[in-house]
This record gives structure tokens, sequence and C-alpha cells, in this order.
């Protein structure tokens, strides 16, 4: 899923609050994978309301061939060994 946060001051909250769903990716629009789909999305919205966080918006979406694959090989398409 992903979340524009209202304030980026909050994002390293919003990172702790959200450690343990894991890995949050991206400065000021966070990126972290909801493998359950609408039930990430919930607990995530349950923990960063919990914290008293704004989103300015908040997403799910399916990860683009260039997230697959930089998740299974930690490089980007566009790098050179």
């Amino acid at each position: 899923c992903r979340l524009e946060l209202a304030d980026p001051k909050d994002e390293s909250k919003v990172r702790r609050a959200l450690s343990g769903l894991g890995d949050v990716t991206g400065t000021g629009t966070l990126t972290l994978a909801a493998p359950d789909g609408v039930t990430t999305l919930s607990e995530v919205v349950r923990r960063v309301d919990a914290i008293g966080v704004t989103l300015a918006d908040i997403s799910l979406c399916r990860p683009s061939l260039d997230d697959v694959f930089f998740a299974l090989t930690g490089h980007t398409t566009g790098e050179t060994s």
C-alpha cells in the first residue's frame, strides 16, 4: 500500500508504528507490501490513527514490474554490475 503523509515531519513516527508489518520504503510517500490486501491496509490505518498522524492519501495498489524486480534482486532495472 502507499501512504502520503499530510505532514512529512511525521515520517519517522509512521515508520516506527509500522515496524513488524514489513519494509517501509520511500520518502514522503511511503510504500509497504500488503500481502494480505485490505487486511494489511486496515492494520496500517489502525496503527497510523493510534499515533495521531494524519494521512493525505492511502491506497492499495499492485506492484509494478520494476517493484517486483527490485524486491527479488535488490537492484533497479537500470543498474549495471
